[in-house]
């Protein structure tokens, strides 16, 4: 949970290596690049929030398997 941090910078590929991560909150938080394909290794994932940053480019497609979100 980081929401209102200005942290800035790009999401880290590594994020994908959470396997365990369940919840991830990141709104508002000056995020910029794009979201890493990589977050669809995130298979317990039930929450995903990048509200209000200044990421670019398409969603990946694999989260269109990631049917808990």
């Amino acid at each position: 949970y980081l929401r209102d941090v200005k942290q800035g910078g790009p999401l880290p590929e590594s994020l994908g290596s959470l396997t365990e991560l369940f919840s991830l909150e990141l709104s508002n938080t000056s995020l910029t690049g794009i979201i890493p394909a990589s977050l669809g290794a995130l298979t317990k994932l039930r929450m995903l929030d990048l509200n209000t940053n200044k990421l670019s480019g398409p969603v990946p497609a694999i989260f269109g398997n990631m049917t808990s979100l």
